[in-house]
């Protein structure tokens, strides 16, 4: 929050709005993951074109996308390592791999889209 500098109240409080439904988000998904890890992410879990993105990062799982499996998925985005040693990931590593999937969502979606043809 500090480090945007917005200049009015009104901005701010916006921008904590925004951040709170993200750290939501974040929270959802470390403690499913730590609590439910074996079991198969709901329908509401995650959004579809997310989940096409981590495919195409890292494949299909063999056991299928679990909570765990997705935690530790978006955690590598955000540069966590996964060796077996690792532990599970921390807030940090989810919130910057939460970021570069919604940046790889936003190319995604912008890759599907039809170019427009020229004369």
């Amino acid at each position: 929050m500090e480090q945007t500098q917005l200049g009015t109240p009104e901005r701010i409080l916006t921008l904590c709005g925004v951040l709170s439904i993200v750290a939501c988000r974040l929270l959802e998904l470390k403690c499913r993951g730590q609590m439910e890890p074996d079991e198969p992410i709901d329908p509401g879990g995650i959004s579809p074109t997310a989940l096409a993105v981590l495919t195409a990062q890292y494949g299909e799982p063999p056991s299928g996308w679990t909570w765990r499996v997705l935690m530790v998925s978006i955690a590598r985005l955000g540069g966590f390592l996964a060796r077996k040693s690792d532990g599970l990931p921390g807030w940090q590593t989810l919130w910057r791999g939460m970021q570069t999937l919604l940046i790889l969502e936003q190319g995604f979606l912008l890759a599907k889209l039809e170019k427009p043809r020229c004369g």
